[in-house]
């Protein structure tokens, strides 16, 4: 089974989004790192296997948060890999 085509910059419901979004706009949570973007850090940790997931608003963000931790690298990630995936 293929992966329904997702179009480039349009909005696309496959499920529960509209439900999600009700829920965020009820407990006020329409900013970043709140609760969905817990969940999906949490996801991503148990799908990858990885210690560490984030989730950015943007690629211009994530590149942003790319270029601080590049920079960081040597004294917070000794000993350990830094691994940047885009797509």
């Amino acid at each position: 089974m293929t992966a329904p085509e997702i179009p480039f910059n349009r909005s696309s419901l496959l499920g529960r989004e509209l439900e999600y979004i009700f829920q965020t706009m009820t407990i006020g949570q329409v900013a970043g790192d709140r609760t969905y973007s817990k969940k999906c850090h949490a996801l991503l940790e148990r799908t990858l296997g990885v210690p560490k997931a984030l989730v950015t608003t943007s690629c211009t963000h994530a590149l942003e948060m790319c270029a601080l931790l590049q920079k960081q690298k040597s004294r917070i990630f000794a000993g350990s890999s830094l691994a940047i995936e885009h797509s």
